[in-house]
């Protein structure tokens, strides 16, 4: 009970160490906030194409029959051919931005696919374009045979 504490004057933090690692925290703190926003934000348009590209290239190729894009300004629709006919699968999926297509394929009087995907793993040729907010441009398009590319 006799011991008294003594305090050195030169113990602990000086004030610029403190700001030091308060400033290296909120760095990181941003920086994770970011990331997280950035990961619950929806996929862009031309994402949302080349997801919607190869799912219907994998099932054309595992399912050994022919799959179909219909692509247009508004947004993007996948079909598959049951007797000759095309049918939807699902509901379009509309577009975030600005979308130019152009495909070698017209269909005649039919609401059909612009891209068409055979067994094979070849495809309609096509050219697509994607706007964003930034004035930046994304391109995708398709030879018929060497595959997907964008840019």
């Amino acid at each position: 009970m006799g011991r008294q504490l003594t305090r050195d004057p030169t113990a602990g933090f000086s004030l610029i160490e403190v700001v030091v690692v308060v400033a290296v925290l909120s760095v990181l703190a941003v920086g994770a906030s970011l990331a997280s926003v950035s990961r619950d934000r929806p996929p862009g348009d031309h994402r949302v194409f080349v997801q919607s590209f190869e799912r219907a290239a994998a099932q054309a190729t595992g399912a050994r029959h022919k799959q179909g894009l219909l692509v247009t300004s508004q947004g993007i629709t996948r079909y598959n051919l049951r007797a000759g006919v095309w049918e939807p699968l699902g509901t379009q999926r509309d577009w975030r931005g600005q979308v130019r297509m152009r495909s070698d394929l017209r269909q005649q009087g039919t609401r059909g696919p612009n891209i068409v995907i055979l067994p094979n793993g070849e495809a309609s040729v096509f050219d697509i374009s994607f706007g964003r907010a930034s004035g930046d441009q994304t391109r995708c398009s398709h030879d018929g045979f060497t595959g997907l590319t964008c840019d």
